[in-house]
């Protein structure tokens, strides 16, 4: 995917490229929408940091694995209540 201009500076980087994991295409496909939809919400975040650029690649890759590892966690229907932190 590529990254916002406004983060370039930041990030050092114009795309990001990683495998998805998966031989199979709709997966990859779904896969690849859920990483973008949470990839432009770090980028969001990530714009205004001041950072030496070891730290961001740091932060980068240890939100890289996070999203793996939530992405292959079943969410279940009513796992949640209805006071708890959407995001959790």
């Amino acid at each position: 995917m590529k990254v916002p201009l406004d983060v370039q500076p930041v990030l050092m980087k114009k795309e990001l490229r990683y495998s998805l994991r998966t031989g199979n295409l709709s997966e990859a496909r779904i896969k690849a929408r859920y990483m973008a939809g949470q990839y432009h919400l770090f980028f969001k975040n990530i714009g205004g940091m001041t950072m030496k650029q070891e730290e961001i690649h740091k932060l980068l890759v240890e939100y890289k694995d996070r999203l793996f590892k939530q992405y292959d966690q079943p969410v279940m229907y009513g796992q949640y209540n209805d006071q708890s932190d959407p995001e959790t």
